[in-house]
């Protein structure tokens, strides 16, 4: 895991001849990881979530595209394929469905065609 660190000194303060420094610490995770708002760790990003770098913060990957844990960014579902908002992997099209490249879900055969488990 790595952290970048920056101290920004916010002023000394002289009260009754004791020096008072107050400082901020300023956290960037590496992508895959993200800052939970304490303490000085970055945490693994989640299944289903991306974590880009020097951002600290974690999203859910759009419909159509699926993470596994420690992802910087989310995968495009292949055909034959889909996923929901949120997804750590993509799910295969029954039989009788098809899906293009980054569905969201899987779309009925017209009449009179068919398709097999995982088309596209």
């Amino acid at each position: 895991m790595f952290l970048i660190f920056f101290i920004i000194l916010n002023g000394i303060n002289l009260i009754n001849s004791q020096i008072t420094i107050q400082a901020y610490i300023s956290i960037k995770c590496e992508g895959g990881y993200y800052y939970k708002g304490s303490g000085r760790n970055c945490s693994l990003c989640k299944a289903g979530k991306y974590c880009p770098p020097q951002d600290n913060s974690m999203y859910n990957c759009s419909a159509g595209t699926y993470s596994p844990e420690g992802s910087s960014e989310c995968l495009i579902c292949p055909n034959g394929a889909y996923s929901p908002e949120g997804s750590s992997e993509c799910l295969i099209c029954p039989s009788g469905t098809y899906s293009p490249e980054g569905s969201s879900k899987c779309l009925i055969c017209p009449n009179g065609t068919y398709s097999p488990e995982g088309s596209s």
